[in-house]
């Protein structure tokens, strides 16, 4: 039985998310406070009433997150695990140990360069 190491690293991934927060808006003609939902104010003047109408718009903004390839290393160990004969063996903080077949070496290799994971035989 080989032993793998595999480490967990984080880069930073661009996502899109959606700006909800509560936004307030005082009505002098019925001299009411009004809450909304949403990324900010849209007032529309609707002539035909002569009154102002105010709805909350939907506002996207990207945001970098900080993700882990956590993920794809469960993920990979899942898809392979009858394959090449792997068992975890121990998880440290950013660093994992996998056992494999001795006989499987040169395909669990290709295997972890082709899902672009950092790894380490010994």
């Amino acid at each position: 039985m080989g032993t793998l190491l595999i480490s967990i690293s984080y880069q930073k991934v661009k996502t899109k998310d959606t700006l909800n927060r509560q936004l307030f808006w005082y009505d002098f003609e019925t001299e009411n406070m009004n809450t909304l939902i949403g990324g900010e104010l849209q007032f529309d003047y609707d002539f035909a009433a002569e009154k102002l109408k105010v709805s909350a718009k939907q506002v996207t903004y990207v945001a970098y997150k900080n993700q882990s390839n956590e993920k794809t290393v469960l993920s990979w160990i899942a898809e392979n695990t009858e394959e090449y004969g792997l068992s975890l063996l121990e998880q440290q903080s950013g660093l994992w140990a996998v056992s494999f077949d001795d006989d499987k070496r040169s395909e669990v290799e290709d295997s972890l360069y082709n899902a672009h994971l950092d790894y380490e035989i010994t």
